[in-house]
């Protein structure tokens, strides 16, 4: 029996090999969203600012859709990985987001984060 695999969205009926690479790509960023908050422990983030810093520090490439980070967060915090927090910040456009934090004890974090 197959194992479920639910990062990637397969909202476009891809099979086989495309679907496998992309569920790859999808908990790969999944990974890298998780260390970011994990090395920030404490501090809340919107997606915007999230790919904001991930994009530009080279841990993504710039090219990735703010899509993919929200539902790279969405499934952290299914995952009970990450919290959805009632506040909010400007994102893009002006637009309101809310943020989210890592999930449970909050460790050291990087050294002036």
């Amino acid at each position: 029996m197959q194992q479920e695999k639910n990062s990637f969205h397969n909202t476009i009926g891809i099979i086989c090999q495309p679907l496998e690479k992309a569920e790859k790509k999808a908990v790969t960023q999944e990974d890298k969203i998780y260390n970011f908050f994990y090395r920030k422990a404490g501090k809340e983030f919107t997606p915007c600012e999230i790919m904001q810093a991930l994009t530009h520090t080279g841990v993504l490439p710039k090219a990735t859709p703010i899509t993919s980070i929200r539902r790279a967060i969405s499934n952290l915090t299914k995952a009970k990985k990450l919290i959805k927090t009632n506040n909010q910040r400007p994102g893009y456009y002006g637009t309101l987001n809310f943020t989210w934090k890592l999930n449970g004890e909050v460790v050291q974090g990087e050294l002036f984060n």
